[in-house]
C-alpha cells in the first residue's frame, strides 16, 4: 500500500497527505482495528486481471461516528480506468445492503474533480461542506433506498 499512502500525487487530497512506510503501517493497522472493532472499514482493491493490490475502499466513521464515510484511494496507474467508479458503487451498496446502513457521506477536497465524478456515477448527491479533519470538505450524501 506504499505505493498508494505514500505517493503525494495519489494523496495530494487527502486529510493525512502522503506518509512514509511508518505511516501506511500505522494506516492498514488502524482499518484493520475497525472492521474488528465495527465490521466494516475500508478494504484492499485488488485489479482482476492481474491480482495486484491496486488501492483501498470502503466505508469508515467518520472522526468516530456517527456519521458513516466513504473513500477510497488507488494507485495512479489505475486511474482513469473505472476501478474507482466499480469499487465505490460496492462498497456503497454493501453499505446499505450488508451493513444495513440507512445514510452514507463522503468529503471530498475542493478541486478535486475526479473524486467528485466518482460519487456523482455511483449517486450520492451534493449536499454543501462539512468541517473535518481540521478542515473544510464538500460533502455529499447517500440515502438507503426504501421501497413503499
Amino acid at each position: 500500500m506504499q505505493t498508494v499512502f505514500g505517493d503525494p500525487e495519489v494523496m495530494r487530497f487527502s486529510g493525512a497527505g502522503a506518509r512514509p512506510p511508518a505511516g501506511t503501517l500505522e494506516r492498514v493497522r488502524g482499518l484493520i482495528e475497525h472492521q474488528h472493532r465495527h465490521g466494516f472499514s475500508k478494504w484492499g482493491v485488488e485489479e482482476r486481471a492481474s491480482g495486484e493490490l491496486i488501492g483501498d475502499c470502503g466505508i469508515q466513521l467518520l472522526e468516530g461516528g456517527p456519521d458513516v464515510e466513504l473513500g477510497f484511494h488507488l494507485r495512479r496507474s489505475a486511474w482513469g480506468r473505472g476501478y474507482a467508479t466499480e469499487a465505490a458503487g460496492a462498497c456503497l451498496e454493501a453499505a446499505f445492503m450488508g451493513v444495513g446502513l440507512e445514510e452514507v457521506i463522503a468529503i471530498v477536497a475542493p478541486g478535486n474533480a475526479a473524486s467528485v465524478r466518482v460519487l456523482r456515477k455511483i449517486g450520492m448527491r451534493p449536499a454543501g461542506e462539512r468541517e473535518a479533519l481540521g478542515r473544510t470538505w464538500e460533502l455529499f450524501t447517500a440515502v438507503r433506498y426504501r421501497a413503499r
